[in-house]
């Protein structure tokens, strides 16, 4: 007989909630070195007495698993598993589970996010952009309604020995009254035309912390398809609402489809030819010899540079200008280590080594030439 109603009385019912499969290492938000071994782990549930096998899909790639333990009542089972990554990306992770009679379920979320594992290589990536592109309406959750221009400014890259890279990251939506600010980062990662970037910042006027995803695609790069293409994602860091994202319900794993305004550049570019040109004309230090310092600025620029010797002397400076092919493209001497050079502005857009020696003393700095 169904449950009446009384004034003054209360009912309650109790049932039994089984948790659906879950991933739940590595967390959202980590981010591994190149060569690392991942470790994995997942929850499923299943009727108890079923036996299960299990596989990881990493991107398409399958790697055994562990069923360390079977469901039991309303506990869940659990799998384990690890992979090396031996290359830099954003790699989709999926945990697949095989009962007895072949009957395979699975589960590619961590908690309510897409579960991916973030590859970095601290010596693989390097990228700038600036220019704008129109927010599609339902970027900002809170005002769905708002579309228009976006200007947007970014540039990170790794320097020799550090964990984290460094750079900065603006962004301007107008229409949307949304201003954000990130100096802080805390992964890059350069896969072939596609770079992920990923830190926290300030949206203006708000005093909350927020975390942002930025992913773009170097059109003018091998397999970048011409067209250069940007995704911005925003989200408070404590509760995980989103803030703004060019594309809803994405995945952060998922490549970038929002197409940069004309006149908009987005480079992304690999340091490891520069790294090789530095390294075949390498000269050991010499016992006993004064070292000078060379400084660059503006570094990135879209005019020309000004090269500053600190410590140098009176000898004659020799000067040669590589591209990122090892190409030499401008060679010229100066007298005396403490005048300023100014040069560059003949340059086009696109990386550069300019090597500088001054008696035994040699010293090399990567430029960064803007459109």
């Amino acid at each position: 007989m169904p449950a009446l109603w009384r004034a003054g009385n209360t009912a309650t019912t109790t049932r039994t909630v089984c948790v659906a499969h879950n991933i739940t290492s590595p967390s959202n938000g980590n981010a591994f070195k190149v060569g690392s071994t991942v470790n994995f782990a997942g929850t499923f549930w299943d009727i108890a007495g079923n036996r299960h096998t299990a596989k990881w899909n990493i991107d398409g790639t399958l790697v055994s698993g562990v069923v360390v333990s079977e469901p039991s009542g309303i506990k869940s089972g659990k799998v384990t598993g690890s992979y090396k990554f031996t290359s830099p990306g954003i790699y989709k992770l999926q945990m697949n589970v095989t009962d007895q009679n072949g009957i395979t379920s699975s589960v590619a979320t961590n908690g309510d996010l897409e579960a991916i594992v973030v590859v970095y290589d601290p010596n693989g990536g390097y990228t700038y952009g600036s220019g704008c592109f129109v927010s599609p309406p339902g970027a900002i959750p809170t005002n769905p309604t708002a579309t228009g221009p976006v200007s947007f400014g970014f540039q990170t890259n790794y320097y020799k020995g550090a964990t984290n890279p460094k750079g900065e990251t603006q962004f301007d939506f107008r229409a949307g009254d949304l201003e954000f600010n990130a100096l802080n980062f805390d992964y890059l990662v350069v896969d072939g035309s596609n770079a992920q970037f990923k830190g926290s910042g300030k949206i203006i006027g708000d005093q909350s912390g927020y975390n942002f995803i930025m992913t773009v695609i170097d059109g003018d790069a091998p397999n970048g398809g011409g067209v250069d293409k940007i995704r911005m994602k925003i989200y408070n860091k404590n509760t995980g609402q989103v803030m703004y994202d060019n594309m809803p319900g994405a995945g952060d794993a998922d490549l970038p489809t929002i197409v940069a305004c004309p006149g908009s550049i987005i480079r992304i570019t690999d340091p490891i030819l520069p790294a090789m040109i530095v390294s075949s004309r390498q000269i050991e230090t010499i016992p006993g010899v004064t070292q000078f310092n060379v400084k660059v600025f503006p570094n990135p620029t879209s005019d020309q540079f000004s090269l500053y010797l600190e410590g140098g002397n009176n000898d004659k400076v020799h000067i040669v200008v590589y591209d990122a092919l090892g190409r030499e493209v401008k060679k010229f001497e100066k007298e005396g280590g403490n005048i300023p050079v100014i040069f560059g502005r003949e340059l086009k857009g696109g990386i550069y080594v300019v090597e500088v020696r001054q008696g035994d003393n040699h010293k090399t700095v990567k430029l960064v030439k803007q459109n």
